[in-house]
């Protein structure tokens, strides 16, 4: 594979959020004014889509104090050739989209931070050890923990799970479910988001939670299908959504969803449409239907989020 041919397909930011003076990371950090702190963190996700396409996706959080933090998917495409996913994870293949994908995340930094009409002091730097940090961790996750994972879950990822057709049911489950959680994981400052980011990963991995929104938020676009692992994920997030609107914090999701056009109406009916999502499920003898009673057995929502 030639490294020219390495380019980013589509971004996505999936958060900004700009600092103040008193924002508990301006203030726990020790920085010079003349010379902004700056770190990256990477995640990453990969599969192939109905259309028979290879993806990536490097997921990058910049945070740059005392200005802000970003989070910015990079999506990779490529053609299946007869490559297997081995032959992606090198530091060759690696080290030039991790480039490329911190190049898009400063650029998006920028951009937003002109928005705000915060005035950085220069140019973002894209240093090598940040790449090389991010490559290393990539290819370490990928061969020790997700190759070893799909080849012991080949039939759970590779069977469809949940087949689901365009409809106004769809919509309201789909949207309303990643409305609540994107709120209570990313967007709302009355959540602690960074501890909410963990404990959601314990249950749906934030890089697979990234890839599951993104195709179901595809809805709107075309039917959506949904392996038996990715429905599994799904039906959590459901089970999440509608455990935190009748819970403690509902009155904070409550005004948010009404600002979004989540009306209580529209509410009450999220709540009938998902009840019947998992009649649905348990009446079906399935692995699917197995692993979801696995996992809805010991989640208090309310009490794990804060």
């Amino acid at each position: 594979m030639k490294n020219d041919t390495i380019q980013i397909a589509r971004s996505t930011i999936l958060w900004f959020e700009a600092y103040h003076p008193n924002h508990p990371e301006v203030l726990l950090a020790d920085y010079d004014p003349d010379k902004p702190n700056l770190d990256v963190a990477g995640d990453f996700d990969y599969e192939i889509t109905d259309n028979n396409l290879r993806h990536i996706y490097l997921d990058l959080e910049t945070i740059i104090v005392p200005y802000g933090a970003i989070f910015v998917r990079s999506d990779f495409e490529f053609e299946l050739n007869g490559d297997t996913w081995d032959d992606y994870f090198t530091r060759d293949v690696l080290y030039r989209m991790v480039k490329l994908s911190l190049e898009e995340s400063a650029d998006a930094f920028k951009e937003a931070c002109e928005e705000e009409q915060i005035t950085l002091p220069g140019d973002i730097p894209v240093p090598d050890k940040f790449i090389n940090s991010i490559c290393e961790n990539v290819i370490d996750l990928y061969f020790n923990i997700f190759k070893p994972y799909d080849l012991a879950n080949a039939e759970l990822t590779n069977t469809i799970g949940f087949d689901c057709p365009q409809c106004n049911a769809a919509f309201i489950t789909m949207q309303g479910t990643f409305l609540v959680i994107d709120e209570i994981i990313y967007h709302n400052p009355l959540f602690n988001r960074k501890y909410n980011q963990q404990v959601l990963g314990n249950y749906v991995p934030i890089m697979k939670y990234n890839t599951l929104r993104a195709k179901c938020m595809d809805i709107v676009k075309h039917p959506v299908k949904l392996s038996s692992y990715n429905a599994i994920l799904f039906y959590t997030c459901v089970d999440c959504a509608m455990q935190m609107l009748l819970g403690d914090k509902s009155d904070i999701l409550a005004k948010v969803c009404d600002a979004k056009g989540m009306t209580s109406e529209i509410r009450s009916l999220f709540f009938r449409l998902a009840t019947d999502l998992f009649d649905a499920v348990y009446k079906n003898p399935d692995q699917t239907q197995t692993g979801m009673a696995d996992q809805r057995q010991m989640h208090d929502w309310n009490a794990l989020f804060k």
